[in-house]
């Protein structure tokens, strides 16, 4: 049939009645509409403006777009006017279910490997509304995300930057534990510890904790912040400001030897500060067995009677953080005193030192009384002798037992055992430049050095 002349018809389009003018229609075959033949209002596929265009249309009722099916058919495929809705936009119009989570729009970018062209169709360049007056960023602030959102140097990262890697607006999407969400993406897919909360540092939120437990993946801060931390892809230093940096603000790399354990706000060439406090779990007290007497030993702090003892004195030091056994060890760093035989004297006498791990207790180290004088190889004066031989106490101080395990009389008597007795006041009289008249050690480099210092003589122990 055929009918010409100007017909006015009514379309039911998504609920919105639309009238229009057609200059013919035509119903035979199977396919009865010849495609352009039936014409739209004027604006309807309009891109730039707003009023007549479907996508106003379909906005208000809710993107719900069932009598579109009328012409083009079930899946918009083309139907009866032989026109896809889909030779604009693949994947328009929206139906109701191309929303928010957990079958939204989300889903239908991953699978489009977030490639958002098409989007720019109806929603603008800028996706900020374009002629349907809907924009992307009313629901939230970054997305969606271009495919240049995953790993480049102006990606991700350089927007959690200027967001201070406040990462709730990725929960949106993502989940709140980061693990998938409505688009069914975890971040972890790509780094393991990241997005970094706000609390990611160092030392209030204490990422060495979380180093801690997944054995130390040092190469993930690696894949952001580049081999040398200096920046990376993400563009971020780990070094200076407020991240690894000293208290004076010198910047330091995040693999100094006190960055885990020791003071982490002292420069990274102070020996001294490798060791706790605190200790890589943050403790401080030297009660604990972390803490214990190591800076006792390292600076020779306290009492102020013996030598500073270098880490290398009691334990094997890596010579770099990727050392084997270093990150890999689990449990207390083994203790391999080697300090104490640097001081064996010449009488046969060698020091056999140990750590008893179940006690904290050390013993058989010459510092601490593992030694002994024989009168008759002495080359000073040997009438202070009482016995054939003077011996220290061969104590076994515990290692978080404080300052009163090392006390003067703990490691060789008041005066030592075999030597004649004097009162400590008296000590400085020979003694002199090792201790003073009021019986504290003035210079204890002299002091537990393997020599006898007496008579302003340094002389072997025989």
């Amino acid at each position: 049939m055929r009918i010409q002349g100007t017909v006015l018809a009514v379309l039911s389009l998504a609920g919105v009645f639309v009238l229009y003018g057609c200059s013919e229609l035509n119903t035979p075959g199977p396919n009865p509409v010849t495609p352009g033949s039936l014409v739209h209002p004027t604006g309807w596929n309009d891109t730039t403006g707003h009023g007549a265009t479907h996508g106003d249309a379909l906005q208000k009722v809710n993107w719900d777009a069932t009598s579109c099916k009328s012409c083009h058919g079930g899946n918009y495929g083309g139907g009866s006017s032989g026109v896809s809705c889909y030779t604009c936009h693949p994947s328009s119009p929206h139906d109701v279910k191309f929303g928010p989570a957990p079958n939204g729009h989300g889903i239908y970018l991953t699978a489009e490997h977030y490639v958002s062209t098409e989007c720019k169709l109806c929603h603008g360049n800028a996706y900020s509304g374009g002629n349907v007056n809907v924009s992307c960023y009313s629901c939230h602030n970054s997305f969606p995300h271009e495919i240049r959102f995953a790993s480049s140097a102006g990606g991700h990262m350089a927007y959690l930057q200027a967001m201070g890697f406040n990462s709730t607006e990725c929960q949106q999407c993502h989940g709140i534990n980061y693990s998938g969400g409505a688009v069914n993406v975890a971040c972890f897919s790509c780094h393991d510890a990241y997005p970094h909360s706000v609390k990611f540092s160092q030392p209030s939120g204490n990422h060495v904790a979380y180093f801690q437990a997944n054995g130390y993946p040092i190469q993930q801060c690696q894949a952001c912040h580049g081999t040398d931390y200096a920046g990376g892809t993400s563009s971020i230093s780990c070094s200076g400001g407020q991240c690894h940096a000293t208290a004076t603000g010198v910047a330091k790399s995040p693999e100094a030897c006190n960055t885990c354990h020791g003071d982490f706000r002292a420069a990274a060439s102070d020996t001294a500060s490798w060791a706790p406090p605190t200790t890589i779990s943050g403790d401080s007290s030297t009660t604990v067995r972390g803490v214990g007497a190591h800076q006792l030993h390292l600076r020779g702090t306290g009492p102020n009677i013996s030598f500073k003892v270098p880490c290398s004195g009691c334990h094997t030091v890596p010579p770099s953080i990727s050392s084997p056994g270093h990150l890999t060890n689990q449990g207390p760093a083994p203790v391999v005193i080697t300090v104490a035989r640097a001081f064996t004297p010449s009488d046969g006498l060698t020091p056999t030192p140990a750590y008893d791990p179940s006690t904290q207790r050390c013993s058989g180290t010459y510092c601490h009384g593992a030694w002994r004088l024989q009168r008759a190889t002495s080359t000073f004066d040997q009438s202070f002798f009482t016995d054939s031989v003077m011996v220290g106490s061969f104590a076994s101080p515990k290692w978080n037992g404080g300052d009163a395990e090392a006390a003067c009389g703990t490691c060789h008597g008041l005066p030592p055992q075999g030597h004649a007795s004097y009162p400590i006041t008296q000590c400085y009289a020979c003694h002199s430049g090792v201790i003073n008249a009021s019986g504290n050690i003035i210079d204890r480099t002299k002091h537990m050095n393997g020599l006898i210092d007496v008579y302003g003589q340094q002389l072997p122990m025989r």
